[in-house]
């Protein structure tokens, strides 16, 4: 009896110690200033997109869940979609991968991207994240030639 009251605890504790840690992601994956999208590898499928991403791109979540990466006009350009793929099929990620992105209204975004692949319910995932680096860039390309115009 002392066996299967301490197994059951066990158990207990475990499912306790899941929950609070998909708690902790989930609240993490909502609140993050970054853009955030979880994708079904088999099929490139939204599966969720935090806050952020919907804010930088401009889209409803809508427009964006159970839709297919690709028929997003997100990353428009095939060359540097392929150079994503490569370097995740070469690396198993991708780290810090600057590209140009695409907002529902048309705007381009420079973006520093990562991906990373996510098991849930054994089925893979992607996870990306992307970290909106427009301004950062304008700002340098403004200091850069305020210093050629000093010289």
């Amino acid at each position: 009896m002392a066996a299967a009251i301490r197994d059951t605890t066990v158990r207990k504790q475990g499912e306790a110690a899941l929950r609070q840690s998909e708690e902790r992601f989930a609240k993490a994956f909502q609140t993050s200033p970054a853009a955030l999208t979880i994708t079904r590898a088999a099929d490139n499928l939204y599966i969720d997109v935090n806050e952020s991403f919907l804010s930088i791109f401009g889209y409803d979540r809508e427009e964006i869940i159970a839709k297919k990466s690709t028929t997003i006009s997100i990353n428009t350009d095939p060359v540097q979609r392929a150079e994503i793929v490569r370097q995740f099929h070469e690396h198993g990620s991708v780290n810090n991968y600057e590209s140009v992105l695409q907002t529902k209204s048309g705007e381009f975004r420079n973006m520093l991207m990562s991906v990373d692949n996510l098991l849930l319910d054994d089925e893979a995932y992607f996870l990306t994240t992307m970290l909106d680096i427009t301004d950062r860039k304008q700002y340098r390309g403004g200091l850069a030639a305020k210093r050629r115009t000093f010289r």
